[in-house]
């Protein structure tokens, strides 16, 4: 795929190199490090659905992809640690998706998701129904994966919690009458949000930029840093836009994990993200 040395880790590509060595082996022996799956667990939270065309104010859903072995990251939108801010950019997976069976579920004691087949761009793909209540997300409990009956991991991933308050509070006006309230400064932009410090999370907040009445898309800073509670966005990041652009923000925690799968001889990346979306304009 494209910029395949940039999505994988240095440390990652140096087992790549041993394992493909002994791959080439007459051993015959299956890569595991490869990356064979992916399972997302979204959450969206948006102050005003209308300005964004979105049906509700709450969308989460489970959703999975199984497909060839493959080095690309899914989650390589999300910048680095040590990328802080940079342009956003998608670098979609190409590998060839594979139909691993009727139907995978995510589940929690009680508590499962039952992930049906069914088809996007990328082919054939697993995913719940879109759930519009808070209260079909449950939070902090560690999610087991099985397909049709069999355990697809021994491992598991956790749901994360969201948010009592993100600041500046203007960002998170429902009313399109009053929309597009918090400023996004040419100096510099600070956010915070609480609680904060969550286990094995960080955090991301990305601003996209739009003309002044929506039409045209001017481009996305993306910004990375540790789930601290606040984050300081450069003003220089903003300096080329218009004054008077429409923005929309986008406060995200993430938590990401690989978890091995004996059954499908490789590894599943779970990525699992809580977002708020509020908006502003560039002053």
């Amino acid at each position: 795929g494209q910029d395949t040395n940039q999505i994988v880790d240095e440390d990652e590509e140096d087992t790549q190199s041993l394992d493909s060595a002994d791959t080439s082996s007459d051993s015959g022996t299956v890569d595991h490090t490869l990356t064979v799956g992916f399972i997302e667990y979204g959450f969206i939270q948006a102050s005003c659905p209308w300005c964004f065309g979105l049906p509700t104010e709450i969308s989460s859903w489970v959703y999975a992809r199984f497909h060839d072995p493959t080095g690309s990251k899914h989650a390589a939108w999300v910048p680095r640690e040590d990328e802080f801010c940079r342009q956003y950019y998608e670098s979609p997976v190409t590998a060839v998706n594979n139909d691993i069976g009727s139907s995978v579920a995510a589940s929690a004691g009680s508590y499962v998701y039952n992930l049906s087949k069914t088809y996007d761009e990328t082919g054939v793909v697993y995913k719940t129904q879109t759930y519009t209540s808070d209260s079909n997300y449950v939070r902090n409990v560690d999610l087991s994966l099985t397909l049709d009956g069999a355990v697809l991991s021994s491992d598991t991933f956790r749901s994360l919690e969201g948010f009592d308050y993100i600041e500046p509070y203007t960002m998170l006006y429902t009313d399109p009458t009053y929309a597009y309230a918090a400023p996004i400064n040419k100096t510099s932009n600070t956010f915070t949000w609480g609680p904060s410090g969550i286990s094995d999370s960080f955090f991301t907040i990305h601003v996209s930029v739009y003309s002044y009445d929506g039409a045209s898309y001017y481009g996305t800073v993306i910004c990375r840093s540790e789930d601290v509670g606040s984050m300081t966005i450069p003003g220089s990041y903003f300096a080329s836009y218009p004054s008077g652009s429409l923005t929309s923000i986008h406060l995200i925690r993430h938590r990401m994990k690989s978890l091995h799968s004996e059954l499908l001889q490789g590894t599943i990346q779970t990525h699992v993200w809580w977002e708020v979306i509020g908006t502003g304009y560039i002053q």
